[in-house]
């Protein structure tokens, strides 16, 4: 994904200038690398601690996790109010929002019959599904927001946060439709096993007293027999 991030500024380059043959625009090519290698190289750093120093990773992970709920609560309260412009252009610009939702509902689809086209198993089928429709919107909002000036900046971005926006839904909804099915319909079934098993101990409980029964008449028998014989 990153690398082919990479490669926009030789889509504008190439095919871009067609596009955009008669619109004045100046793309800020030096801005948008600048950029990705600021995304490249932490992610690059991060490799490598993964690979070299494994134990080091792990207590970075676990310095990092209240710093994202930290990040999380601040982008979903003050980074909310300060970007309400946002949602005016999207109301305003209802195909935004059907654009923004088609990009990875379009993937999810693509990703999973070209997987089970290709005979996949249903594990490799969700993944591909999933890693096909979760698109890097956070690359493109970073790009958009600081390689073109203002107000260009936050007027392309409603875009990339459209998708980003509508992007969980899906696996949002299955997972608690699964949490559902797990807790109901699998504990139902857990305890119609449990009771069944219940019955049947308790008939075979009725068929063993026979059986123990004709045990102790054979051997009473067999007492007898044997002390006539004496």
């Amino acid at each position: 994904m990153l690398f082919i991030s990479g490669m926009i500024p030789l889509w504008l380059f190439t095919v871009g200038t067609h596009v955009l043959y008669n619109a004045e625009v100046q793309i800020p090519y030096t801005n948008i690398l600048t950029s990705l290698l600021g995304l490249v190289v932490p992610v690059a750093i991060g490799m490598v601690i993964q690979w070299k120093k494994p134990n080091w990773a792990k207590y970075i992970v676990m310095g990092i996790r209240p710093l994202m709920v930290i990040f999380f609560i601040f982008v979903f309260t003050v980074g909310v109010y300060a970007n309400l412009y946002i949602f005016t252009l999207m109301r305003n610009k209802p195909e935004i929002l059907l654009a923004g939702a088609l990009v990875p509902y379009l993937g999810f689809l693509f990703g999973g019959v070209v997987a089970a086209v290709t005979c996949q198993s249903w594990k490799n089928i969700r993944t591909i599904a999933i890693e096909t429709g979760i698109q890097n919107t956070g690359i493109a909002i970073v790009l958009l927001k600081v390689s073109l000036p203002s107000p260009d900046n936050d007027i392309s971005i409603v875009a990339p946060i459209a998708a980003a926006i509508f992007t969980p839904v899906p696996m949002l909804v299955a997972i608690i439709g699964y949490e559902v099915y797990k807790r109901c319909f699998k504990k139902k079934q857990s305890v119609y096993i449990d009771d069944h098993e219940g019955e049947s101990n308790e008939e075979g409980g009725k068929d063993e007293l026979p059986t123990q029964e004709n045990r102790y008449m054979e051997l009473k028998e067999n007492n007898n027999d044997h002390s006539d014989r004496k």
